[in-house]
């Protein structure tokens, strides 16, 4: 079993997705890694804008590097004017964008923005890419930006290490690589690349910041207590002020006018 990040999927994800997701989740290797639903906001850097990408699955193998995976469930319907459609299961087609267009543009942000990042920005990261189609069985090429090869289909997801090795195989990143010390990512840069694609954070309120907080608290609570003592001639007015163990609370008379 991978290391699955995060360990369940969103319950507002797809069904389509979450197929895929507990079939990675009992099939592929235990060193693997993937990553589910991932939405980057990748900033800025000399030689790009910033950009929004949204990869349903990142794969990690740490001999061949990453594997970007867009997935769609239903049918799927290609126009020769390269509109895409998703057949649902009344027969209605809802157009799509293409999946081969969509994960390769991400896979190519997220690589350029790696080669920004130390230690990626001196270390080879193979990045490739693949479709899945969780519903449907292809059974060649469906176009010539799409072989087979970096395809997976709903009955390539019975074998899914079999499947995905072969899409990693398709892509020019496929070929498995390794260095002098091993494989190609070794557990300190797993976890490097893994900080930077899902990062958890805790962030605590320092003494400083609580300190400050609670002045201003301070501040309008004794604000508040001169507006209750500052009454018109004539109005209510505070007169007693009681105690007990358990809250304070004042005791009102009519007042006397000045």
């Amino acid at each position: 079993m991978p290391r699955m990040i995060p360990a369940r999927p969103d319950t507002d994800c797809a069904t389509s997705e979450r197929s895929v997701f507990e079939r990675f989740a009992v099939g592929l290797p235990a060193s693997w890694t993937v990553l589910h639903g991932r939405k980057l906001v990748l900033p800025a850097t000399p030689k790009m804008p910033t950009q929004t990408c949204e990869i349903d699955f990142l794969v990690l193998d740490p001999a061949r590097g990453l594997l970007a995976l867009e997935v769609k469930g239903g049918g799927v319907q290609r126009e020769s004017d390269d509109l895409w459609y998703s057949i649902d299961a009344a027969g209605t087609p809802h157009q799509i964008h293409n999946p081969q267009k969509q994960v390769t543009k991400n896979v190519y942000a997220l690589r350029d923005w790696l080669r920004e990042q130390p230690p990626f920005d001196s270390t080879f990261l193979p990045i490739g890419w693949g479709v899945v189609f969780t519903d449907i069985t292809v059974d060649g090429d469906l176009g010539p930006d799409l072989p087979r090869q970096f395809i997976v289909d709903r009955h390539d997801l019975g074998d899914v290490t079999k499947s995905i090795s072969r899409v990693f195989e398709a892509n020019s990143a496929g070929r498995e690589i390794r260095t002098d010390a091993g494989q190609l990512l070794d557990a300190a840069r797993q976890r490097q690349l893994i900080d930077l694609l899902a990062l958890t954070v805790r962030v605590v309120p320092l003494l400083g910041d609580r300190i400050d907080a609670a002045e201003a608290q301070l501040v309008r609570m004794t604000g508040e207590q001169n507006h209750i003592f500052d009454f018109p001639a004539g109005r209510r007015t505070p007169a007693t002020v009681s105690y007990d163990s358990h809250l304070t609370r004042s005791t009102y008379c009519r007042g006397v006018r000045h």
